[in-house]
Order: structure tokens, then sequence, then C-alpha cells
């Protein structure tokens, strides 16, 4: 009686681990969100209606501006836009990527003509993490954004996997290839 009752156990146990437990991830739903009210003329998706933005300014003038919510993280930089067409831009920020020294570019996942998202990791460290940069022009600004520079956003316990990376890519107007998994 126990070996069987052992064995119904031990084999429901297996077929839920085989069936990834009965869950699925939920398709994540996405918001326009209108960052106007914080400097920055345009709209990107957040997961929420509301998320949590925090901006950083010197001098009066915007020159940055976070955005927070679960699993979410897309910080925008703020500069005066150079007389550059966008490729020249993406190229110097893809030269940048590769000159920061607390972390190892490894290679360029998925690019668009706006930006790309690259795999690094970080010295003494065996995780691979992904990051973008993607610029976009308008007037006289030149907004750069990225998801983090560090092993993981500030309000988050574990760093973005790929596709969460793409995800996020594509809610700021990114439109990258579906990631290999």
């Amino acid at each position: 009686m126990r070996l069987t009752l052992f064995a119904g156990i031990l084999f429901l146990s297996l077929f839920l681990v085989a069936c990834g437990g009965g869950k699925e991830e939920p398709e994540v739903v996405l918001y326009d969100t209108d960052l106007s009210s914080y400097g920055v003329p345009f709209k990107i998706k957040t997961p929420s209606e509301t998320p949590d933005m925090k901006k950083d300014e010197f001098l009066g003038e915007l020159v940055g501006l976070s955005i927070l919510d679960k699993n979410y993280y897309v910080q925008i930089m703020v500069n005066q836009a150079p007389m550059k067409d966008l490729a020249s831009l993406k190229a110097e920020a893809l030269g940048d990527v590769k000159k920061l020294t607390d972390e190892q570019f490894l290679n360029i996942v998925q690019e668009d003509e706006n930006g790309f998202i690259y795999e690094k990791k970080f010295e003494n460290d065996t995780i691979k993490y992904y990051d973008f940069r993607f610029v976009k022009t308008q007037g006289e600004k030149l907004y750069t954004m990225s998801t983090t520079t560090t092993r993981k956003p500030p309000h988050i316990t574990e760093p973005l996997g790929k596709e969460k990376v793409f995800m996020i890519y594509k809610s700021i107007g990114g439109d990258p290839k579906e990631p290999k998994k």
C-alpha cells in the first residue's frame, strides 16, 4: 500500500515538473504611457498605467528619466542632439558599450535601425546579462535608452532575462526579431 502511494506521488510530481507545474507565464499587458509631463516628448508602453517615474535634473534641465515598474526598468538619458544621423549615433552607443570597464561586452544579440540588444558579463561572474541601447532624436534633443548598466535594475531582485529585455526593448519602440530560446 505504501509503495503504491509513494509511486503515485512520485509519478504525479514528475508529471507536474514535466508539464511546468501547469503554470504558464502570463502575457504582459502594456499600457501607453505619455512621458511629456516629465519633459520627454513621446510615449512608451509600460506594464502598469502609472509606473514610478524618477527625474534627474541638473541646473533645472532634464538630464534623465527612470521608469520603474514590476520587472520593468527603462532609463532615458537626455542630451543635446549632435548634428549626426541616427546610424552614427547608434554606432557611437555601441562603441561606448564596448569600452565599459566594469563589464565585458560579449556580443550583439539583435539590432534594428535605432539600437541593439547585447549580452554582457561582469568580471569574476559566470552569469550572462542582457541590456540594450536605443537612440532617438526629437528636435534638438538626443534620448538614449537602456534597461540598466548594472547586474540588475535597482528595484528588481534578480537580473532581467533575455525575453524580458526583448519585451522592454519593444515597449520603447524597438523592433528586434524574437529571441532564440
